[in-house]
C-alpha cells in the first residue's frame, strides 16, 4: 500500500499568559492508504492538538504534514477550506449537528459547500448514505428528536456527503452506550473495508475495531506505534 499520511518532526507550541506550552513534540509517523490506525492516550498528551494538524484546523509551529504528498499545513483560507471539503470527513464525539435542519438537510450540508456532488444529486446521494445507516426513515427528523446513537450515524453519514478517502474520528462513541458503540464500531469496520484511511481516536481499551495499526502518545510525544 502507498503512503497515504506523512508527518515530520510536528511540533505545537502555545503561548500562554506566564509560560509556553508544548502539545505535540516532534512527532513523526506515516500512515498508509486504507489502513484503519488507533491513537490512544490519557486526557491532555496531545491527541486532539495531533487531530486539529492532521484536518488543517491548526497549523504547526514547526514540522510537516502530508497528506497523499499535499503539505495540508501550508494551506490557509479559501484553500485549505476546499481541500478540507473535497478530501475529509470529520467524526465528533458530540456530533455538531445543526439543530434547526432536519437529518436530511445534515448530510446534505457539506454537499452545498462543494463541487464534489451535482446539485440534483445531493438529495438523493443524502438519502442513500442515510440507507446505508440504517437511518432513513429518520430523514425530515430534527436532531432533538433522535437518540445518541442515532445522532452518531447522521454525524457519519454528513463525514461521508463528499465521499471523502480520509476520515478522522474523535472519540465517536464517547457519549454512547455498549449497544451503540458495538453499532459504530461495525460502521468503521465496514468503512475500513471500503478502503478509506481512518484515523481513530479513543480512550477505550478494549474495541472491536479492526485496526491495523495503534499510535500510543505520552505527553506530546509518542512512545509506540
Amino acid at each position: 500500500m502507498s503512503t497515504f499520511i506523512e508527518v515530520k518532526n510536528l511540533t505545537k507550541t502555545f503561548n500562554g499568559s506566564d509560560k509556553r506550552f508544548t502539545a505535540l513534540n516532534g512527532v513523526s509517523f506515516s500512515i498508509k492508504k486504507g489502513e484503519l490506525v488507533l491513537i490512544t492516550g490519557k486526557s491532555g498528551c496531545g491527541k486532539s492538538t495531533l487531530l486539529n494538524m492532521l484536518s488543517g484546523i491548526d497549523q504547526p509551529t514547526e514540522g510537516e504534514v502530508m497528506i497523499e504528498q499535499v503539505p495540508i499545513h501550508k494551506f490557509k483560507g479559501s484553500q485549505l477550506a476546499e481541500w478540507r471539503g473535497r478530501n475529509l470527513g470529520i467524526v465528533f464525539q458530540f456530533f455538531q449537528l445543526m439543530p434547526t435542519l432536519t437529518v436530511l438537510e445534515n448530510v446534505m450540508l457539506p454537499m452545498e459547500f462543494t463541487n464534489c456532488i451535482a446539485q440534483g444529486q445531493q438529495k438523493s446521494r443524502a438519502i442513500e448514505l442515510l440507507e446505508h445507516m440504517n437511518i432513513d426513515a429518520l430523514a425530515n427528523n430534527f436532531p432533538a428528536t433522535i437518540s445518541g446513537g442515532e445522532k452518531q450515524r447522521v454525524a457519519i453519514a454528513r463525514a461521508l456527503a463528499n465521499n471523502p478517502n480520509f476520515i478522522i474520528a474523535d472519540e465517536p462513541t464517547g457519549n454512547l452506550d455498549s449497544a451503540n458503540t458495538a453499532s459504530i464500531h461495525q460502521l468503521f469496520n465496514s468503512l475500513s473495508d471500503e478502503g478509506k484511511t481512518i484515523v481513530y481516536v479513543t480512550h477505550e481499551k478494549d474495541t472491536a475495531l479492526r485496526y491495523s495499526r495503534k499510535i500510543e502518545m505520552v505527553d506530546g510525544k509518542i512512545i509506540n506505534q
